[in-house]
């Protein structure tokens, strides 16, 4: 039987007791959580728990601290089963106005969820804001199962590493039919940026280190602008040869403002490896920079099919797609298409559909915006070298100095 939760002075016991942090919680009311210092849950000791919210609702929280793991939960861990042991569930539970800022690994409902399962977790409102890494909306990094959940919390990196995103900042887990609407805005006071993966849903989706990441059926609404790299209207980077995303989509506008900075994507920043299967971007990318496009501003590996783009593509130097602005390793795109028109103001090699092809596999595909540049500008392709290309069209206009063509 849970412990009953129902005013701010019993949930702060919960935080002052690590002896608690292994039981399982019931909201019975909404609960104002201004005044609660603290978090539930570290490294040392997570929470290994369950916490029922009951569909009640948890407001006014903050935590402004100088320490990473931040988030009113610290650390969720669970084993990967609910046997009631060691579960590290969160359900069922509205989040309002949370405010929360440290360093890495950062999120309104917890700075980092485990093998566990968050399910049913709204976040209305507030603010996510950090300094250096790993930050999200909802969670900071999540090697856990995350369904149905949402975050409206606007999510900013100051003079950052990356791994930003409007749900999950690194996400190696499971995100199934969750949504994001929150802005995500990434800031690097001057020079060059170090800050890599910001993404209106997840910043980095799978890692090397701690495996692939799952994004299905979901959607990101919210503006992510950002002087970084690798910078995505759902995902910034695409990391793991399993990893996925499938069946989802982005709207908000895609602002790489940083003119040293390489790859924005209306969907994905970048696609290192992985699969991006039966998904759309509706975003308008515009980018100071280079290898910009309407779904993947770039592909050194891995799969793009059944996908498209409507938006338009704006870069101010090269490699500019109306799909993908760049591919420069094996790759294989099929049934794709980009009807948003692409331009680059200075730059060459851009295309309707793939601004630079290199060793693609490019099959059943069309691109029907027009495509603007200096030099090497093409109506499908802009400049293509040991490429495989069948069955494909494009219609859009062509504009440019020299070396044009459909």
């Amino acid at each position: 039987k849970p412990y009953p939760l129902c005013n701010a002075a019993q949930v702060q016991t919960v935080i002052d007791t690590s002896a608690l942090w292994s039981k399982h919680f019931a909201l019975l009311a909404d609960i104002d959580l201004t005044g609660v210092t603290g978090s539930i849950g570290n490294s040392t000791t997570p929470f290994t728990g369950t916490f029922d919210g009951r569909s009640f609702k948890l407001s006014n929280y903050t935590r402004t601290t100088s320490s990473s793991e931040v988030g009113f939960f610290g650390v969720v861990q669970g084993d990967g089963v609910i046997n009631g042991t060691a579960d590290g569930v969160v359900k069922n539970l509205t989040i309002q106005n949370f405010v929360v800022s440290g360093t890495n690994r950062l999120g309104a409902l917890a700075g980092r969820a485990l093998t566990g399962f968050v399910t049913n977790v709204k976040v209305l409102g507030g603010s996510v804001t950090g300094t250096d890494n790993q930050m999200g909306g909802l969670l900071g990094t999540s090697t856990s199962i995350v369904t149905g959940c949402t975050s409206s919390a606007t999510v900013v990196e100051n003079n950052g590493t990356g791994d930003v995103g409007g749900l999950i900042g690194l996400n190696s887990g499971t995100v199934s039919s969750c949504h994001a609407t929150g802005s995500v805005t990434a800031n690097w006071s001057s020079g060059a940026s170090d800050i890599v993966s910001v993404g209106g849903l997840i910043g980095q989706n799978g890692a090397t280190s701690s495996g692939p990441g799952i994004v299905e059926f979901s959607t990101a609404s919210g503006n992510v602008v950002a002087k970084a790299q690798e910078v995505g209207g759902l995902v910034g980077t695409l990391q793991h040869a399993s990893s996925v995303v499938r069946g989802s989509s982005c709207s908000g506008l895609v602002d790489q403002n940083d003119t040293s900075a390489y790859f924005a994507g209306g969907l994905v920043g970048r696609v290192i490896v992985g699969t991006v299967d039966d998904s759309f971007s509706s975003s308008v990318v515009d980018s100071r920079f280079e290898r910009v496009g309407g779904l993947a501003g770039g592909m050194d590996g891995g799969l793009i099919e059944d996908s498209y783009a409507t938006g338009s593509v704006t870069a101010r130097v090269n490699r500019a797609g109306g799909l993908v602005g760049s591919v420069s390793a094996t790759s294989t795109i099929r049934r794709a298409s980009a009807t948003g028109n692409v331009s680059s103001e200075t730059g060459n090699t851009v295309g309707g559909l793939i601004g630079l092809c290199e060793n693609l596999t490019l099959q059943d595909s069309y691109a029907r915006g027009s495509a603007s540049g200096d030099q090497n500008i093409g109506g499908l392709v802009g400049h293509a070298t040991t490429c495989t290309i069948t069955r494909t069209y494009a219609a859009g206009a062509v504009t440019g100095n020299s070396d044009k063509g459909r």
